[in-house]
Formats: C-alpha cells, structure tokens, sequence
C-alpha cells in the first residue's frame, strides 16, 4: 500500500511521469505476453513478471489519469491531463530552429500570433517561455490561448517540412540529457522568489519572511558542485560495475535483479527522450532517475557477495 501510494503521487507530479508509467506498463505487457519462440531465454525475464502485478500497475496508473482529470475539470472548468500548460512544445521546436525557420518563411501567409514575435524569436526554450516580456510571458490570457492553438499545427508542420534537421536536433538534445545528471540546478532564482511569495504570503507564515533568506538555498551557497561532481563519480563506475554483473546474473538466472535492469535501463532512456525533445533538456530531470543506476549495481553487488559467501564458509569434506 505505501508502494501504492508513493507511485500514485509520483505518476501525477509530472505529465512525463504518466509517460514513463505507461512506457513501463507497456513493457511488462510486452514480455509477459511476447510469444516465447521469438526472444530466446524470454520465459527466464518472464518469470519475474506476474499479471497480477501488471494488472495493479496499470490500475495506479489509470487511477492517477482519473484523478488528474477530475482535478483539472475542478480547478479550469474541463478535464485535461495538463492543465493550464505552457506550449512547452512549441518552445522546444522553435528554439530548435527548425520551427523559427518555418515561421520565418511563412509567417506571410498565416494569421498565428506567434506571427508576431517572428522577427525576435528566441533561440532558448526557457526564454521563449519566461522571460520577461518575450513570446509566452509577454503574452496577454487571450494571446497566450491562441499561442496554445496554434502549437500543435507549428509542429506538424516543422515536422513535415524539416524532418531531418529536427531529428538531428532531438538526437543532440537527447544525448545531452542522458549524460546531465548533476544537481547544480537548484540555485536561488528570481522566479522562484516571485512564486514562494505568492505561495508563501508573510501575513499568513509570518516566519517564512525571515527564515528562508537565511537559508542556503536563498544565499545560492549550497555546494550543487561538489555535490554534482560526487554523482558523477558515482554513478558512471556503477553503470560499469553493472555492465560487467550483468552476464553473471544472466547465467545464474537472478530473476528480480534482471527485471529491474529490464525496467530501468529502458526508463533512463525514456526519460531522456521525454524531457529533452519534448519539453526542455535540464539536469534535474535525469538526475531525477540517474540514482537507480547505483542501487541496481549496490544490489547485484550484494547479491554476488551473497552467492559466494556461503560456499567460502562451507566446511571442506572430510577426505577419506
């Protein structure tokens, strides 16, 4: 029940969590019901995978997408999985440039409002979104609705116009996502000190005011450096130390330890794909899973000491 709960909370704190949740669903699916003729040694994998297990997997998740619905319906007046989102998309193609260049050569002819900012688009995603006075956050309520209107046709049709030139951007983004893992994104900012005063009003916690100026976060003197220079020296010999496990768990067969590499390593990858190409590429989302990585390779660890420990300690037979 507490697993339960903490996925539950987990698939909705993100709309790239739900992703990730239904990509693991549909994996278990995949190799609890792949034909066992066409992947050699697949029922070995399979062993670790129950369909009850699937089954409230995929119940979490669709009690998290009911939730979110009703919540949303509650709080705009109509169900969406997102909410009042940002085009982060949009965002993300036009600081690619395939967007901007399409933009630029038919702006002419189309009656968007991003048509407007055609001639001062930014070239980072983070820019377009927030800063002051630019595309998104220059926008008035009713701009910013058109703006949301318009970003799936802009993407469609970069994509048809430039698709070799987005996808050569997506794969420089993804692969720079899947090696940023640091935790040197948690500075003091003045975004966040404009939304802690909306969220935290002196009048109503008066000792808010005074308390997190002092903190280090607020005096951006935590050592995010030293910190991400750590997780980096640990979790790139972990992923060796794992690779190298890894034919030993196969030949004795550890099938719990083999599922969890099936759902991980696949999960590292998603997440990469996910935040970078479809949204912002940013340390703090693969550092948000890059820490699997040591504790697959801390328990094939412990696992192989555990193997080999009790035949070291085994009295040696008498020889006649």
């Amino acid at each position: 029940w507490a697993l339960s709960a903490l996925a539950f909370w987990a698939i909705t704190a993100h709309s790239t969590h739900l992703m990730l949740g239904a990509g693991i669903c549909f994996l278990l699916a995949l190799l609890r019901f792949w034909p066992r003729n066409w992947v050699p040694h697949v029922s070995t994998l399979r062993r670790g995978f129950s369909t009850t297990g699937l089954a409230h997997i995929a119940l979490l998740i669709a009690i998290a997408v009911i939730a979110q619905l009703a919540l949303h319906r509650y709080l705009y007046g109509h169900a969406t999985l997102n909410g009042n989102h940002a085009p982060y998309l949009m965002a993300r193609i036009v600081a690619d440039g395939p967007g901007a260049l399409y933009l630029r050569q038919h702006c002419a002819t189309l009656d968007w409002a991003i048509c407007s900012d055609v001639g001062h688009l930014p070239d980072n995603d983070d820019d377009f979104l927030w800063a002051p006075g630019v595309v998104w956050a220059g926008a008035d309520a009713r701009t910013q609705q058109r703006l949301l209107a318009e970003e799936m046709p802009l993407v469609r049709a970069t994509l048809r116009a430039y698709p070799l030139q987005q996808a050569a951007r997506s794969w420089v983004n993804f692969t720079q996502q899947l090696n940023d893992f640091g935790v040197n994104d948690f500075d003091n900012n003045d975004r966040m000190q404009q939304s802690l005063a909306q969220v935290f009003p002196s009048s109503a916690i008066p000792s808010s005011a005074t308390s997190y100026p002092r903190s280090l976060q607020a005096r951006s003197a935590v050592p995010t450096n030293a910190f991400t220079i750590l997780q980096r020296w640990v979790v790139l010999p972990s992923a060796l130390l794992l690779a190298a496990l890894l034919p030993w768990l196969w030949r004795r067969q550890r099938v719990r330890l083999l599922g969890l590499v099936v759902i991980v390593v696949p999960t590292l990858f998603a997440n990469a794909f996910l935040t970078a190409v479809l949204s912002s590429s940013d340390s703090r989302y693969q550092a948000r899973v890059i820490w699997l990585v040591p504790l697959l390779a801390a328990l094939a660890a412990l696992d192989l000491l555990g193997q080999r420990r009790p035949r070291r300690e085994r009295p040696a037979t008498p020889q006649p």
